[in-house]
């Protein structure tokens, strides 16, 4: 069975519902169509992207007080890996660690989609 990458798909899940502003249960459950997903990494995502668009006012302000970067300047993409990155670590208790090292890891994976200062802003903040 194929490796799930939760993160990966919360941030697609809130990229589109960025994007398009459509209703976040019609894009998670349009997602989860398309993906064979076993029901805790289904949860997960859920839990993430539900969390992540609660408490997005609170996630913007904590990256507006860390950031040196001037939060209009901020690419979106990097703003939605930081509202994950940083909604694990505040409301889902995932240690530091752990986040800074699935974080190198998920950009290394999107390197290729994003800017590599985006990249290298992104891992400094963190």
């Amino acid at each position: 069975m194929q490796k799930i990458n939760t993160r990966k798909i919360s941030f697609q899940i809130l990229k589109k519902i960025e994007n398009s502003g459509q209703i976040s249960d019609r894009v998670i459950n349009d997602n989860f169509k398309n993906k064979d997903l076993d029901k805790r990494d289904e949860n997960l995502v859920r839990k993430i992207v539900y969390g992540c668009l609660e408490n997005q006012i609170l996630l913007d302000y904590y990256i507006r007080r860390i950031s040196s970067i001037r939060f209009s300047k901020i690419d979106s993409d990097i703003l939605i890996i930081l509202r994950i990155g940083l909604y694990q670590i505040k409301f889902y208790k995932i240690p530091a660690l752990c986040f800074h090292l699935s974080l190198l890891r998920y950009l290394l994976s999107i390197k290729n989609y994003i800017r590599i200062n985006s990249c290298k802003f992104t891992y400094c903040i963190c």
